[in-house]
């Protein structure tokens, strides 16, 4: 079995945690507050699957040879370790797992890739709705019922995550950040931070 450790509440939690630990520690479990900390994952017959084997070589081999764009490369590796692998537990998992339970559901998941590949997008619940080719009522319902929240709250923990992410890692200013997560001033941006996480971005960035 492969496992990988990581937090969904912040990509940014997720990718710097991810990294494989041995067998005998293979479970999956979650926090009270719903992080999930561990995935574990298996292959057929006790072999390592073969996207593992491929990306994890991939990711080591760029790290031992540093090229132009290796930074970037990295971190979209990673970024698809944890996915992949988030894809091969939460598939044989019948627990309630938030979005990862969304991704499950077919037209749920159309919904949650659609803002997740573009959540500067100006989503409305009829947009998001036809992604998931429901009524708007049907898809609020059923989103609830399988993410555990309405879908325009998810889209704003989304966002407010993303930017948490790019005030940890980054040096764009904070107007810039407020655009790439879908927000049309830093104003509006740093009230919702605040909102959400008790402190403004300016504030968050300085004390990481």
């Amino acid at each position: 079995m492969n496992e990988f450790t990581g937090r969904t509440d912040a990509m940014s939690d997720v990718l710097e945690l991810v990294r494989p630990v041995p067998a005998a520690e293979a479970v999956s479990d979650q926090d009270h507050g719903g992080v999930i900390r561990r995935v574990g994952i298996e292959g057929r017959h006790g072999h390592p699957l073969e996207w593992l084997r491929l990306t994890t070589q991939f990711l080591a081999d760029e790290a031992r040879n540093p090229k132009p764009a290796t930074a970037i490369t990295i971190g979209r590796l990673i970024e698809i370790l944890f996915i992949q692998a988030v894809r091969e537990w939460g598939g044989k998992s019948n627990n309630s797992l938030g979005w990862l339970s969304g991704l499950k559901d077919p037209a749920i998941g159309r919904a949650l890739t659609a803002i997740h590949n573009d959540p500067a997008r100006k989503w409305t619940l009829a947009d998001l709705a036809e992604r998931a080719s429901l009524s708007r009522s049907a898809f609020a319902v059923r989103f609830a019922e399988v993410a555990g929240q309405t879908p325009l709250r998810y889209l704003t923990l989304w966002r407010l995550g993303l930017a948490a992410d790019q005030l940890r890692s980054g040096t764009a200013a904070i107007a810039e950040i407020a655009e790439n997560v879908g927000y049309a001033s830093e104003s509006a941006l740093t009230r919702a931070f605040k909102a959400q996480y008790g402190t403004t971005p300016a504030t968050f960035r300085r004390k990481r």
